[in-house]
């Protein structure tokens, strides 16, 4: 009995984060606004949602310089074309009360300052676990 309850509760925690895709096995969304290459000096950004049942009903809405850009849900990406500078990416959780209140959702979004050159192309991971959203970039592969 002392097993089956330390197997689900290792099961349990397990599940409580989600877990990291390659961009290629993302699906692709699209963008609300950066879809287009502006006509300055600019990079590419893409940012990919992780896999994974936890926080699988919240979807994440992305943020550049707190314009509205898309909304992400698990294991989809979206690509943005950024002016070259500095540009601050922001994630916070959408949804119904399963996902929290305003109040609640303000607090665990999650800002990530980064700066863009003329050229760029650069990937950035978002994770869920409950500690909340985790904005950064993705490893080199």
């Amino acid at each position: 009995m002392h097993r089956l309850a330390f197997v689900l509760g290792a099961v349990f925690l397990a599940s409580c984060s989600t877990k990291p895709i390659a961009a290629e096995q993302a699906v692709t969304v699209r963008a609300l606004a950066f879809k287009q290459p502006p006509s300055v000096p600019h990079g590419a950004v893409t940012i990919v949602r992780d896999a994974g049942a936890f926080g699988s009903a919240c979807p994440t809405e992305i943020t550049v310089e707190g314009t509205p850009a898309t909304v992400l849900q698990q294991g989809q990406k979206v690509v943005l074309y950024l002016a070259a500078g500095r540009q601050t990416l922001g994630a916070v959780s959408q949804g119904g009360l399963m996902c929290g209140t305003t109040a609640e959702k303000e607090r665990r979004r999650t800002d990530l300052e980064i700066y863009v050159e003329a050229g760029d192309v650069r990937t950035y991971r978002i994770s869920i676990s409950s500690a909340g959203i985790v904005l950064r970039p993705a490893p080199i592969r």
